[in-house]
């Protein structure tokens, strides 16, 4: 699997639309750590599944 840089990441995920936190998801703000204050990246993002994310890749794909 191809590493990513952290800045590309947050990049991504901060204009994304679909972007769900898995923390978010699987517990909740209260029930976390999580304040919702932390910015996002798409391998915090439910829809990530190991870089296969439709919307990631097509952005990836035309920074290429």
């Amino acid at each position: 699997m191809r590493d990513f840089s952290e800045e590309l990441l947050h990049n991504i995920a901060q204009e994304c639309q679909e972007y769900e936190s898995v923390a978010n998801a699987l517990f909740g703000l209260s029930m976390t750590n999580v304040t919702g204050d932390e910015p996002p990246r798409c391998d915090y993002c439910v829809h990530w599944l190991g870089s296969t994310c439709h919307i990631f890749r097509s952005e990836l794909y035309t920074m290429d």
